[in-house]
């Protein structure tokens, strides 16, 4: 045996000679340990690293798998990749963008001719479930920047290649599966068999990528529908429209031409317009129960408050009216409509009514 060095691993609580050069893989291996689950990543030296990791020195190491969110991020950054590449087999001229996440999963948008079908999802769901039978490898490389830009900027990938020749490293490590290239801010697994559970379902106009459980592997996140989140990652995406930067490459070069101040100033314009808009909503909350939530502006143009006598209520449309108080020289009521008041009760006074009217007769009514 040639040189070695010593490793202290987490997993089994003891130090191991091992030689120069093995990866995680191979020690792990070695090791011959006993995880539930297999293993997707590993810390060493508390810094999250591929298992095509190799060794030089001693270092600590603990080895992680879906159940860990660094593990889980190796497993889903590896699906990333495998439903890019299904994408670039099926549908070479579509654009693929790993969006936010949604409903316990991954949405992704597909600027694809026709667009997201029950036949596409189909198509990709088992184009994917093919790339992970065919145990492909996920092979890292380490270039001169130049070259790793070169190969994006040759693939039709102009983000990724701005990414890189923004990040001003001389290096760029990347990944090919097949003949298909990509760059992760992050390690990715094996071997494509190592996906041994996911899921590509229709979501919203595009799709959403499911993935294990970390309390449960053997099981997807169950889907939640989180309607409000979703809007919100919809509008964040429209003001990246509006600034014109929806990549990192993107905004490294705005940047980099002077453009930072710009890009505040506009981004403190949208939140402006943004906070004006939600105080322009006004929700009642009363013992606990949101009475109402409505546009201020509409409340103030259509409510008003009905001064007549009890027994001309029974004139007014079903509905119109809120909650009524008796008084000495008869009765005030909050009516939703003072148009449609007005139109049945033509000799009556209906006055608009104010915010704190409005507030005042709607908690009347909830404590009746």
């Amino acid at each position: 045996m040639g040189k070695t060095i010593t490793i202290r691993c987490k997993n089994t609580g003891r130090s191991h000679k091992i030689p120069i050069g093995f990866t995680l893989e191979e020690v792990y291996e070695m090791l011959e340990i006993k995880m539930p689950f297999e293993p997707t990543s590993a810390k060493v030296n508390n810094k999250v690293e591929g298992l095509h990791f190799m060794f030089f020195n001693d270092k600590d190491v603990e080895f992680l798998d879906v159940t860990s969110p660094s593990g889980l991020r190796t497993y889903t950054r590896s699906l990333f990749f495998v439903l890019y590449k299904a994408v670039r087999d099926l549908y070479p001229g579509a654009r693929l963008r790993i969006d936010t996440p949604v409903s316990n999963g991954y949405f992704c948008q597909l600027e694809t001719e026709g667009g997201v079908t029950p036949v596409v999802v189909g198509a990709l769901k088992k184009r994917m479930d093919e790339i992970v039978a065919e145990n492909l490898s996920f092979h890292r490389i380490t270039c001169p920047t130049d070259e790793a830009v070169a190969r994006f900027r040759a693939d039709g990938l102009e983000s990724k290649a701005r990414l890189l020749e923004s990040c001003g490293s001389l290096y760029t490590t990347y990944y090919t599966l097949g003949d298909t290239a990509d760059y992760f801010y992050g390690s990715l697994l094996i071997k494509t068999s190592q996906l041994i559970l996911f899921d590509l379902v229709a979501y919203g106009d595009g799709l959403l990528l499911r993935l294990p459980d970390p309390k449960n592997p053997h099981h997807l996140m169950p889907m939640t529908d989180q309607p409000k989140m979703f809007e919100v990652f919809r509008e964040q995406h429209h003001w990246q429209h509006i600034l014109g930067i929806s990549t990192i490459g993107e905004f490294n070069v705005a940047c980099n031409e002077g453009h930072t101040n710009d890009l505040i100033n506009v981004s403190e314009a949208l939140q402006e317009k943004k906070i004006s808009q939600i105080a322009d909503r006004i929700a009642y909350l009363h013992r606990g129960r949101m009475l109402f939530c409505e546009d201020k502006d509409e409340l103030l143009q259509q409510y008003g408050l009905l001064r007549c006598a009890q027994g001309d209520l029974a004139r007014l449309p079903a509905g119109c009216a809120v909650y009524t108080r008796q008084g000495a020289y008869g009765c005030e009521t909050l009516v939703k409509s003072r148009a449609a008041a007005r139109a049945a009760l033509p000799d009556a006074v209906c006055d608009p009514a104010g915010i704190d009217d409005i507030m005042r007769f709607t908690s009347g009514r909830d404590d009746q």
